[in-house]
């Protein structure tokens, strides 16, 4: 519910459902913070990994994969254990 200017009477009105940031509309009126209104988009840099770096990453990958995918087995051994007694 809004207030309506006119009479003080509560009524409802319709809201814009587009999303703001979608638009390029540039800074604000007044804002004089900044002399160019530029888009803040995320900055991809690459960076260069060394064959032995990258071993070592996915050695670790493997072993943390391995060890969720054991505790997944043991909570599916340990569930249908308790549900046969």
């Amino acid at each position: 519910m809004i207030m309506n200017g006119l009479n003080g009477s509560k009524s409802t009105v319709p809201r814009i459902i587009t999303d703001r940031r979608t638009r390029e509309n540039g800074p604000p009126n007044g804002c004089d913070r900044r002399k160019n209104a530029d888009r803040r988009l995320p900055k991809v840099e690459e960076g260069a990994v060394s064959e032995a770096e990258w071993f070592k990453r996915m050695a670790i990958f493997k072993l943390k994969l391995k060890a969720r995918e054991r505790a997944r087995i043991d909570k599916l051994q340990c569930l249908a254990s308790g549900s046969s007694h």
